[in-house]
């Protein structure tokens, strides 16, 4: 089995999730889109303030939604800009404590955002 690397970054890969053609990679403080065809960065962002290990991100179909320990971002797909960011909290603690409560919160408020646009309610 061959290896090649597809593109070279400062930073390693922490997360990465491919949408269409388009693959989206998290690297140390920076959001990355790449063309998957060509290999070829389309953009970079450092979006972050810090470096951090907890970062997950799910791609929607006008946004990316990114948790990032106690805050959530959306994130837009094309400039890779944040439109909006909560704090899902000040007590740390229970965050960490309470793993299943966190993931529902983040579930709650991206629903929320999106309940405008579905075809039912």
């Amino acid at each position: 089995m061959e290896y090649r690397n597809l593109i070279e970054l400062d930073k390693p890969i922490l997360r990465s999730m491919k949408s269409g053609n388009t693959l989206y990679v998290i690297a140390g403080k920076e959001f990355v889109r790449v063309d998957s065809e060509t290999c070829e960065i389309l953009r970079k962002a450092e979006i972050f303030a810090e470096d951090s290990k907890t970062r997950y991100f799910i791609i929607d179909s006008d946004a990316i939604y990114c948790r990032d320990f106690y805050r959530l971002y959306r994130i837009d797909k094309e400039t890779l800009e944040i439109v909006d960011r909560w704090e899902l909290g000040s007590d740390l603690k229970a965050y960490v404590d309470g793993k299943h409560e966190f993931i529902i919160n983040i579930a709650t408020m991206a629903l929320e955002q999106r309940k405008d646009s579905l075809p039912f309610r």
